[in-house]
């Protein structure tokens, strides 16, 4: 308990970062529940610099996915591209999995969506982690429609879409 304590304090006092990322990480395998919302309220009140926030999210993930899931989906546009990069690394280790887990399909395309609106600065600063995440998810981005045409309002008609692509071609 005393341990547990110990880590507490130096995430909560954030003096060091990489102190507070380091003790949240050792965090999760002493208490999940604990590190699970220390995590997301570290990602939820933007506390301490983008880096700890990335790795806050990383804990998060590992710790209650349905909740990362949840902050991706509520609050992907309001993120740094450093945490962003966070969330497509932490989805695209598990692409193996998307088949036993449907919700994944969702994050895929909500990520997908985001990173097509990116600029070309904060794309080249995650360039590497979004090509692993494309190259990753090909296949599911290539087959869902939700995910190809995910650049297009949700009421665009298809023959509207489909026109739209042609002419890119």
């Amino acid at each position: 308990m005393k341990e547990e304590n110990n880590l507490l304090e130096t995430v909560l006092s954030l003096t060091d970062y990489e102190a507070a990322a380091s003790a949240l990480t050792e965090l999760k395998y002493i208490n999940r529940q604990k590190a699970g919302k220390l995590a997301l309220d570290i990602l939820e009140q933007g506390k301490g610099d983008v880096h700890f926030q990335a790795g806050a999210f990383e804990v998060l993930y590992s710790v209650e996915q349905l909740k990362a899931f949840e902050f991706i989906k509520e609050k992907r546009d309001s993120v740094d591209v450093i945490v962003l990069r966070s969330m497509l690394e932490c989805v695209t280790e598990d692409s193996s999995l998307i088949d036993d887990n449907p919700k994944m399909l969702d994050i895929v395309s909500v990520l997908n969506t985001n990173a097509e609106q990116l600029s070309a600065g904060d794309m080249e600063k995650i360039g590497e982690t979004l090509d692993w995440f494309k190259e990753s998810f090909s296949e599911q981005i290539r087959k869902n429609p939700k995910i190809i045409y995910s650049k297009y309002p949700p009421n665009t008609p298809l023959t509207s879409i489909k026109r739209g692509i042609a002419q890119q071609a």
